[in-house]
């Protein structure tokens, strides 16, 4: 996730939209065409999202320099999980579809203090800068290195509380761009920050300057859905590699064995993640658009077999706004107030499964109105416009609004080639102007998603 764009979350939370209407000019990459994927086991349905790039480059030859700070006591692992990573067959699975090399893990470097109490990516550039330009003997950047920053202190974002990591790009003044990569180990387990690490580090090496010249940094335009505009008040989040499955990705039970591999999706809880050969901490699973183009699980390696799905077939184009103000045209359903439209679900999957998978729809507009409120925290609502002291959500303002909006399906259970039918109702104009919509679909304790974006 590039700095002040995305933030890596520990909880799924869904957002809201805000529409401005449909309209039929304003289409995307496929021209107006509804592309479906066809051949194979799986039944013809609307394809699955591609990450795109915007033109950037990638790094060819990626090389990396792991530092670390005393007294972090997740020091030492760090270092040495950069070069596990470096070393394994994971970096190649994830990432050379989209045109990066082998990664290279360069000495890593230990330094006497830093970073120990909250800091912010400012402080990170102007450390990063200092070094490079005045620290005789510091790694210096070329088109193909990474800085990947361990920092023991809280990672903080404006408006967002702590982060799990991050990765961003910035200019020296004598041109020279420097890439870097920074994860927290503070108050998080080894997985954790492996994991994220994982996440930050492939990003960096497919997105390598999102700042400038973004690479892999979004889904196509149909699918912007998909990437869950952000509550951060920076606009969409969640279109690069790691993002989309960071959100979307199965939930497995950790039970479930896969291929022999020694894999576990789902660590330790942890969405997406997984254990791969050779490798101390677990990785995360990564988008994979060639996975995604022949309809297997796009969250790859170890992803769920036989994958199964429920695509909706959406024929227009809603023109949204993200919360940080920009409009975005993606696919979705057009519904004014008082309207009924039904969509059609055409259900796929790879391989033949063992049973009928279960198919529910669920919303982010369950209540709505000027009055309502929701705080996600756990525990008690807050008081006197406090913080909430831990866990919800609750309405913290106002009665319970009517539900903004209705919605049904004929049938709650389907195989591959079967076709269900959602009929949604929008009783009340949506306080946001859209709503996601989330088809969920379970089978055997794995869960697959697929969001719809409706606006009025």
């Amino acid at each position: 996730m590039p700095a002040a764009f995305r933030v890596a979350r520990a909880a799924f939370v869904l957002p809201v939209l805000v529409a401005s209407g449909c309209t039929s000019s304003q289409l995307d990459t496929n021209n107006g065409t509804l592309v479906y994927s066809e051949g194979g086991y799986a039944a013809r349905h609307p394809e699955l999202p591609q990450v795109v790039s915007q033109g950037g480059p990638v790094l060819h030859s990626p090389e990396v320099v792991a530092i670390t700070f005393q007294p972090d006591p997740l020091a030492p692992r760090m270092a040495t999980f950069v070069s596990q990573l470096a070393a394994s067959s994971y970096w190649t699975q994830v990432t050379a579809e989209y045109g990066v090399g082998r990664l290279t893990a360069l000495t890593p470097l230990n330094m006497a203090s830093g970073f120990s109490g909250a800091f912010g990516d400012g402080d990170v550039r102007g450390w990063l800068e200092q070094q490079i330009t005045s620290v005789k003997g510091f790694p210096q950047p070329d088109d193909e290195t990474i800085y990947a920053l361990f920092a023991p202190g809280p990672l903080l974002q404006s408006n967002e509380g702590t982060l799990a990591g991050y990765h961003s790009n910035f200019t020296l003044p004598d041109g020279r761009s420097v890439v870097y990569a920074v994860v927290s180990t503070s108050g998080g387990s080894l997985d954790g920050v492996t994991s994220a690490a994982s996440h930050e580090i492939a990003e960096a090496a497919t997105d390598p300057r999102p700042q400038d010249a973004p690479a892999f940094s979004n889904l196509d335009a149909d699918d912007l859905g998909w990437e869950r505009p952000g509550d951060t008040g920076e606009g969409l989040m969640g279109g690069e590699v790691g993002d989309v499955c960071f959100f979307v990705a199965v939930e497995l039970d950790p039970s479930l064995a896969y291929d022999g591999s020694a894999a576990s999706p789902g660590a330790n809880g942890l969405i997406g993640s997984a254990q791969t050969p050779g490798v101390d901490g677990v990785v995360q699973r990564l988008w994979s658009n060639r996975a995604a183009a022949e309809s297997h699980d796009p969250c790859q390696p170890y992803g769920l077999s036989p994958y199964f799905n429920s695509a909706p077939v959406l024929e227009d184009i809603v023109t949204a706004t993200d919360l940080a103000g920009h409009k975005f045209s993606t696919r979705g359903v057009h519904i004014a107030v008082g309207q009924t439209r039904t969509l059609e679900l055409d259900l796929f999957s790879d391989a033949p499964t063992t049973t009928p998978w279960k198919v529910e729809a669920v919303d982010t507009a369950g209540f709505c109105g000027p009055n309502a409120m929701v705080v996600f925290a756990p525990g008690p609502p807050p008081i006197d416009g406090g913080e909430p002291p831990d866990a919800g959500p609750f309405v913290t303002m106002g009665p319970p609004p009517p539900p903004c909006l209705t919605y049904s399906l004929d049938r709650d259970q389907g195989r591959n080639g079967d076709k269900l039918h959602l009929t949604v109702t929008v009783q009340h104009p949506l306080t946001s102007g859209s709503v996601l919509i989330v088809l969920q679909n379970t089978l055997d304790g794995a869960r697959t998603q697929w969001p719809i974006v409706v606006a009025n």
